[in-house]
């Protein structure tokens, strides 16, 4: 029988799984729909990343919800990053799709950070 930690771990797993799934079948899908050029090939890439990503998150690997907490943050800063570097300091004064990319990162990031701190009491297989 699980513990309510295990269960409540697992879910958190699922969550932290399915956004990433989705934002890597994004950055992929995003390929017929834009013009391709190098940062379009790279989004897919990231988007492949993403999705391998994903597969380890939905298993029981703690190395995997490490990456998961950490390649999406650092897609968030460099987004950021790239925002600052074009004059605009604010998250307002992006895009639609922009803001939705790097919140859904910045929560991705988060949920897999929490999943990983709660799955450091719970056994190892």
């Amino acid at each position: 029988m699980k513990r309510p930690a295990e269960k409540t771990n697992r879910k958190l797993r699922v969550f932290t799984g399915c956004l990433i799934t989705a934002a890597g079948s994004g950055l992929v899908a995003a390929l017929w729909f834009r013009e391709l050029t190098a940062v379009a090939v790279v989004d897919a890439l990231l988007g492949a990343v993403y999705l391998v990503i994903a597969i380890g998150v939905f298993g029981q690997s703690r190395f995997s919800l490490f990456l998961a907490g950490l390649v999406p943050a650092l897609v968030a800063v460099v987004g950021f990053s790239a925002l600052e570097s074009q004059g605009d300091l604010t998250i307002a004064a992006a895009n639609r799709l922009t803001q939705l990319r790097i919140t859904i990162d910045i929560t991705i990031a988060a949920s897999a950070s929490i999943a990983l701190w709660r799955a450091r009491k719970l056994p190892s297989i």
